[in-house]
């Protein structure tokens, strides 16, 4: 008897469930039969249709920001509506600047034009079995200023981290060391120079040269965006001696005496440079005429050294004298 009524509970379930997938079947045909007949009518309604602006005045710079979209008031089948939305309304609509003229308002420097003297070009990129009826905005405003240019120099903004007894030598190369900007007069005036994008160089061991990439500031354009780095990267040594100390501008019916008489000199030099160094290449000075005398002592001048090296000390500064007549 149990195994009976249960064979008639599972012949109603399955009844019911067969049941509901028939009425879900013709609920969604006749959704289907119900959309297909919408779109088939013809309605008017706006649209957002993406936009871009091509070929701008080439001796002008626009302010102001342009409109991104259009909203396009348009008339058609539901179906030409749903297609154009479904295959055009991500595709820009390209608005040539070039081949509209702008209005001039009585204020300076502000212009006008009219979107809806665009409809014919609008109308050639969007559904051709769609009717244009309006296009907002209506009118675009803008200030055109004059493009003015001027050159300045290129500064490196990076961290040069070198190796271990590495060093930088000569000076780093920009190529080219300055270049061209423009925009307009209130946008450059305060740039004074153009730096390259930030980076950082570490472990340094030979010569480099790599692109880097410059940022532009106050809304100017490059005329180049990007220049060469050289960095001339040489292994060194440091060395050091004494030369002696030589004494400027004293009277022949003095003789002085300083001590030390000598001046130690130590440096950093790259090993190419090594043993092209000469002790006659430095001098040291004290200036009698200049009387820097403090508290007994005469200030010591390196007054000529190499171009070649670098971190250069000497030792001492001040140095002890005795006046005789």
């Amino acid at each position: 008897m149990k195994k009976y009524f249960k064979k008639i509970q599972f012949n109603k379930k399955k009844q019911i469930d067969k049941n509901v997938f028939i009425y879900l079947f013709f609920f969604i045909i006749s959704t289907i039969f119900w959309f297909i007949n919408a779109l088939d009518n013809e309605y008017t309604t706006k649209i957002m249709q993406p936009i871009r602006f091509v070929n701008f005045p080439e001796d002008k710079i626009i302010h102001g920001d342009l409109p991104s979209v259009f909203v396009l008031t348009v008339k058609g089948r539901g179906f030409d509506i749903w297609k154009h939305q479904a295959n055009f309304s991500k595709t820009s609509l390209v608005i040539d600047l070039k081949k509209k003229s702008f209005s001039k308002i009585e204020e300076e420097n502000r212009f006008y034009f009219l979107t809806y003297g665009y409809k014919s070009k609008i109308e050639e990129q969007i559904n051709s079995r769609l009717e244009l009826l309006s296009v907002s905005p209506d009118s675009i405003y803008v200030d055109l200023v004059a493009i003015v240019t001027k050159k300045v120099p290129v500064i490196l903004a990076g961290i040069l981290e070198y190796e271990k007894q590495y060093t930088c030598i000569d000076p780093i190369r920009i190529m080219p060391d300055s270049i061209e900007i423009s925009g307009s007069s209130s946008s450059i005036d305060t740039v004074i120079a153009v730096y390259t994008e930030a980076f950082v160089l570490e472990k340094i061991n030979k010569a480099i040269t790599f692109e880097s990439n410059l940022v532009a500031e106050n809304d100017c354009v490059l005329k180049t965006p990007k220049v060469k780095i050289h960095v001339p990267v040489e292994k060194y040594t440091e060395a050091s001696f004494k030369i002696p100390i030589e004494c400027i501008n004293l009277p022949d019916s003095i003789e002085l005496k300083i001590f030390p008489a000598q001046l130690k000199v130590s440096y950093f030099v790259s090993l190419a440079e090594y043993y092209k160094i000469d002790k006659k290449q430095f001098r040291a000075i004290v200036d009698f005429s200049e009387k820097q005398i403090q508290k007994g002592k005469m200030q010591v001048k390196l007054v000529s050294y190499p171009d070649k090296i670098i971190n250069l000390d000497y030792f001492p500064r001040r140095i002890d004298f005795i006046i005789e007549k």
